[in-house]
């Protein structure tokens, strides 16, 4: 038996429709321009699986950065004061260098050059040994903050 929809519950599906039409198009649009928090975002709320999982890893990433999950699943503690001398450019430069060649976007990828590169660059504060710990993803998200602050100090000379 089929059912027949009243005139204002066919308005309703339409509107309804429409909004997810909407959504999908926005989605899209995210995916297109690489928006990797907007995509992570339309992609949860319209259900679907995502085309590119690396923009899904990206927006995470970006949320641990944001936010004082840093702490908890990297443990890596943002400091309280910014400290004199801490931002090297000429340091970060040579990591950004050696770093240019690694493909910083996908996290799990490359996960043993990029720790050898972290402790080529800052081999006091990431050992060898605190880093073995790390799953590919953590270290790739670890990576891409440096890179990130790395590109910032590099930028204010």
């Amino acid at each position: 038996m089929v059912r027949d929809y009243t005139i204002e519950e066919q308005k309703r599906i339409a509107k309804n429709q429409a909004e997810i039409d909407a959504l999908e198009a926005q989605r899209i649009d995210a995916l297109n321009s690489r928006d990797a928090k907007k995509y992570s975002d339309l992609c949860d709320r319209l259900g679907v699986e995502p085309e590119l999982p690396e923009l899904i890893e990206l927006a995470r990433a970006d949320e641990i950065h944001d936010s004082a999950k840093l702490e908890s699943l990297v443990g890596l503690k943002k400091p309280s004061k910014p400290r004199k001398n801490a931002a090297d450019p000429a340091k970060y430069r040579a990591f950004l260098d050696e770093a240019e060649g690694c493909n910083y976007d996908d996290f799990a990828a490359q996960s043993n050059y990029k720790r050898e590169v972290l402790k080529r660059h800052f081999g006091g504060r990431y050992k060898v040994q605190d880093m073995v710990s790390y799953d590919s993803t953590k270290l790739g998200a670890v990576f891409r903050k440096i890179i990130d602050t790395a590109r910032e100090v590099v930028s204010r000379e």
